[in-house]
């Protein structure tokens, strides 16, 4: 896309809202009916639309997939200290990390306009400080939170995650629990969106009655 990042799909899912945004006031792609609104949960949009906002499209691209190998770097980076929380030798967390740093199995999406370009970073940072919480750093749940809370408005489906919390919740506190709530909270906002389009709460709301593609309910029964 503009001789930057590789093209797809999806970006006119992700990119166009941000643009039709900061054009005319409307958060909505181009497509036709409810879909146009709530197709995809925002959070990599709004990640974009600060780039946007500093260096305007396209020169934005380039700084979102600056950002992207960043983040990924600083994720890595962490990796041997997650390792050793999972009780790994030192050795092998290096090996590991060393691992997840080379093979484009793992950053081959870094140079994409997508979330799967956010996704891993985060969720490896969401991890790593949750279980600095779980040894005791003030800081961790806290951070932990705001970083789930932007992860699951990115990725939705990554709610799953939480359920690799659920093992550790003998060591919260009453003062800690809250920082679980909030970390739904951006995307509790989002789903009260779906409910004024579409009446009920669903993750990603693909088909509708009134669209112009094969997203109709009865391409849904099919599959």
């Amino acid at each position: 896309r503009q001789g930057i990042t590789v093209k797809t799909a999806d970006d006119a899912s992700y990119l166009r809202p941000v643009l039709n945004f900061l054009d005319a006031g409307n958060w909505k792609t181009n497509d036709a009916g409810v879909r146009a609104y709530v197709l995809r949960a925002p959070g990599y949009g709004l990640v974009y639309g600060i780039f946007v906002g500093f260096f305007g499209h396209p020169h934005a691209l380039w700084a979102m997939m600056i950002f992207q190998i960043l983040l990924w770097s600083i994720a890595v980076s962490q990796l041997p200290e997650l390792g050793r929380f999972l009780g790994l030798s030192p050795k092998i967390s290096i090996v590991s990390a060393l691992i997840v740093a080379t093979l484009p199995t793992f950053w081959g999406f870094l140079s994409y306009t997508l979330t799967e370009a956010l996704t891993p970073s985060l969720v490896i940072l969401f991890y790593v400080f949750f279980f600095r919480g779980v040894k005791g750093a003030r800081a961790g749940f806290p951070i932990a939170s705001m970083v789930a809370g932007a992860l699951f408005l990115i990725r939705p489906a990554l709610l799953i995650l939480l359920i690799g919390v659920l093992p550790f919740l003998r060591v919260f506190t009453k003062r800690q629990i809250p920082y679980l709530l909030i970390a739904l909270i951006p995307l509790g906002f989002w789903q009260w969106r779906v409910f004024q389009f579409t009446h009920q709460i669903n993750l990603h709301p693909i088909y509708h009655e009134d669209a112009n593609n094969l997203y109709r309910p009865l391409h849904a029964a099919v599959w």
